[in-house]
C-alpha cells in the first residue's frame, strides 16, 4: 500500500486507497474524513443538493422577464436541435416542448378572457339602453 503523503489527507479512502484530497488548514484529514468538520459538510452537501435540483437548473437558464412568442420559438428550436444532435437528452426537449404547450395555452386563455370581458361589457351596455 502507498505511503501516505503529508499533502494530502491521511485517511484511507473507501476503496483501500489513501485519500488523494488535500487535508483542512492546519489538520491532518480533508473536510470529508475529518469528524469535527460534520456540520461543514451537512452544510456544503445541503447547499450542493439545492444547486442541482431542476427548479435551480432551470432558474440559470431562463431570464427573470417572461419570454415573448418569438423567445419561445427560438428556446424550441434550439432544444430541437440540441436534442436531434445528441447534445440534449429528449426529456429536455419533451419538458420545453410541454412547457411550451401551456404558454400558448395559457395565452389563449388569455385572450379569451379579454373577449368575454368585452362581449360582457358589450351585452351589459345593450340591457342597460
Amino acid at each position: 500500500m502507498p505511503e501516505p503523503r503529508p499533502d494530502r489527507c491521511q485517511a484511507t479512502a473507501a476503496n483501500g486507497q489513501p485519500c488523494s484530497a488535500k487535508p483542512r488548514p492546519g489538520r491532518p484529514l480533508c473536510l470529508w474524513h475529518d469528524p469535527e468538520a460534520d456540520e461543514k459538510r451537512r452544510e456544503i452537501s445541503r447547499k450542493g443538493g439545492a444547486a442541482r435540483s431542476n427548479a435551480a437548473k432551470a432558474r440559470k437558464q431562463l431570464p427573470a422577464n417572461v419570454l415573448t412568442a418569438s423567445e419561445w420559438q427560438d428556446l424550441v428550436g434550439t432544444v430541437a436541435k440540441g436534442v436531434i444532435t445528441g447534445k440534449l437528452s429528449p426529456g429536455v426537449g419533451q419538458a420545453v416542448a410541454s412547457l411550451a404547450r401551456a404558454h400558448r395555452d395559457l395565452a389563449e386563455l388569455g385572450r379569451l378572457e379579454e373577449q368575454v370581458a368585452a362581449l360582457e361589457a358589450l351585452v351589459g351596455r345593450g340591457r342597460s339602453a
